[in-house]
């Protein structure tokens, strides 16, 4: 067994995590090395007691004083702790809605992928599903963005079902190319040290996400690291992300502290060092590592929602990785509130598959997004179109005047990337209203009209594009394999959260599809449900 002072990692573990760093580029003596600074001491077969036992004998627990809240451009005076706008309650099945009263519907994209690895998590622990959101699990998946270099494509698929539902799939893609994808990064690591993050699963997850990211810099990027529990502490500063030594030697040693969990007064020092280090034409962006357990300070979603919304005014944004910590304690509300606010992404990382497939297989994109603030209104006509409903997003929705107002924002969208809405239809005819006021040709050929908002990267002014869905459409042969995935996904949800369906029929149009994904999603069908 290793021993990381009162926590333990299985030999087993801790070759395979060694293996892991291998197969990003290290050799095997540098990798062995980086994983046994990061733990501290050497391996040993004495046997550990009881990982929770452990947390009361071992860790550095003290009688916290609640620190003082530290103001930045006393911004933290002005919260609104009684918005209750940010909806962050157990999933519930989204309703349809007329086509005639509720003729629009306004959103933001995301490519934000927790949702997935949240799914995934608790079905492999046998919980009860609860607040996952929809268009984070689609999102996970891989939609082929547009082969275009403009800086956003809209585009849509429209078809029948086998069982006679009609659905609509709106794709916004962002080029794979963007102007300055060499430009400068400052990336802040915001490291969560309060004690429950002390456990070996979270250690080794943040570790290697961690470490995930320092390979993708250059050596003319730039690193700081920010540690934060009762206490706040600048460990490093402006660093080279290739010199690991000195990262590793910065880290190793740093005290977890039962207690006050000062999650904003961390948040305050982050953006206090990216501000001192601002580089115009740079990547400012923090990289919050954390189970999200707030107790001290601004303890909400909301009023720290609003604290990061303030700051990205300062063109400095956040992402934010929730580390699984084995004591199923995830704060998922402050997570979400965090990036969706923080003009950055949220990720969940519980293992190896979540670190390659989120870390590097998303986060590393969106260090430079293509296009931001990408927000989608969708009208619908009547004349062709009885009810409608969007699959999730409900925490995402927008008033439909937030569409044209430049000064409510959205999410990025990650270079060479496409992300996805899911819209249920049910046809029919009522009347026509707004485009579709008057009888006319469009009212017969149209079944809805879709706009796309968005800031192309590096800033600038509100770009819009426009794509109209046509009732012959449906008869278009778009990609087969995408229109089972989306199927399936969404049958899968009504099985899993509202006991509608069969999942043999999930299986039945998974059954083609050859990609690691899928093959992951089928593997956890057949174990868990």
């Amino acid at each position: 067994m290793r021993n990381m002072g009162s926590l333990y990692v299985s030999v087993q573990d801790f070759d395979k995590d060694v293996e892991f760093l291998c197969s990003l580029g290290l050799n095997r003596g540098t990798a062995v090395g980086f994983m046994s600074k990061l733990f501290g001491v050497e391996i040993t077969t004495e046997k550990p007691f009881d990982d929770y036992c452990m947390r009361g004998l071992s860790l550095h627990a003290r009688s916290a004083t609640p620190p003082s809240m530290v103001s930045l451009d006393s911004i933290t005076n002005s919260f609104n702790t009684s918005d209750s706008s940010i909806d962050t309650g157990v999933s519930a099945e989204t309703p349809n809605k007329s086509a005639v009263n509720n003729y629009l519907t306004t959103f933001g994209m995301t490519t934000s992928t927790a949702g997935f690895a949240q799914l995934r998590y608790e079905l492999s622990q046998s919980c009860k599903l609860g607040g996952v959101r929809f268009e984070e699990v689609l999102n996970f998946f891989d939609f082929k963005p547009a082969n275009s270099r403009e800086p956003l494509t809209l585009e849509h698929d429209f078809w029948e079902s086998d069982d006679d539902k009609y659905y609509l799939l709106v794709k916004a893609s962002s080029a794979k190319y963007v102007p300055d994808e060499s430009r400068g990064k400052h990336i802040v690591f915001l490291i969560d040290v309060s004690g429950s993050m002390r456990t070996a699963l979270a250690l080794r997850n943040m570790w290697k996400s961690m470490f995930v990211i320092l390979t993708s810099l250059s050596e003319y990027d730039r690193v700081s690291f920010i540690t934060y529990s009762k206490d706040d502490n600048v460990l490093l500063q402006f660093a080279n992300p290739k010199d690991l030594d000195r990262i590793v030697n910065a880290i190793n040693g740093v005290e977890y502290n039962w207690g006050c969990t000062n999650g904003s007064g961390g948040l305050t020092k982050a953006y206090q060092v990216a501000r001192r280090y601002f580089k115009d034409g740079w990547v400012n962006r923090i990289v919050m590592m954390t189970d999200g357990d707030f107790n001290f300070g601004l303890q909400d979603g909301v009023s720290v929602g609003d604290f990061v919304a303030e700051q990205r005014k300062h063109d400095v944004s956040l992402s934010v990785l929730g580390i699984e910590t084995s004591h199923h304690n995830l704060n998922d509300d402050i997570m979400f509130a965090l990036a969706n606010r923080g003009n950055g992404v949220y990720y969940r990382i519980a293992d190896d598959f979540d670190i390659l497939q989120s870390v590097q297989g998303h986060l590393l994109n969106e260090l430079i997004p293509a296009v931001e603030d990408v927000k989608i209104q969708v009208e619908f006509n009547p004349a062709k179109v009885k009810s409608y409903k969007l699959l999730g997003y409900s925490q995402r929705e927008l008033a439909a005047d937030d569409f044209e107002d430049d000064t409510v924002k959205a999410e990025p969208i990650n270079r060479g990337c496409c992300s996805v809405a899911l819209f249920e239809i049910e046809l029919g005819y009522n009347y026509p209203g707004l485009r579709y006021y008057t009888l006319s040709d469009k009212s017969m050929t149209e079944v809805a009209f879709i706009k796309a908002r968005y800031v192309p990267a590096g800033g600038g002014s509100f770009k819009s594009t426009t794509e109209v869905v046509y009732t012959n459409d449906v008869d278009y042969c778009g990609s087969l394999e995408e229109r089972r995935l989306a199927e399936a996904i969404k049958l899968f949800w009504d099985c899993q959260m509202f006991g509608k369906g069969s999942m043999v029929k999930v299986l039945d149009l998974l059954s083609d599809i050859d990609n690691p994904k899928v093959t992951e999603f089928r593997r956890l069908i057949l174990e868990t449900c």
